[in-house]
């Protein structure tokens, strides 16, 4: 009982704590981005601001930038396609 509540009590205090969408789950993943390192200005995932604590991924070249930490495991899960189209619409500032 006591183990299930050790790992229980640290997911919640997370889940309270955490992302500022309903996109996504949280995570630690801070990498120190600034925001205007990021080819969009919205999170491919939250489908809000891009925050410079959200964290970043590298895409071929692109720093695509997310929400919160959480939504970075989002994008890791998207179609080589769909990341593709979303870079090509943040070029176009769609995104």
């Amino acid at each position: 009982m006591r183990a299930r509540f050790a790992v229980v009590l640290p997911i919640a205090l997370l889940a309270i704590a955490g992302c500022k969408c309903d996109a996504c789950a949280v995570d630690d993943d801070h990498d120190g981005a600034s925001p205007a390192m990021f080819v969009n200005d919205t999170c491919p995932i939250g489908g809000e601001a891009v925050e410079a604590e959200g964290g970043s991924a590298s895409y071929k070249g692109n720093t695509v930038g997310f929400c919160c930490p959480g939504c970075k495991s989002g994008w890791e899960d998207m179609s080589e396609a769909d990341k593709d189209a979303f870079i090509a619409k943040a070029k176009k500032g769609d995104a």
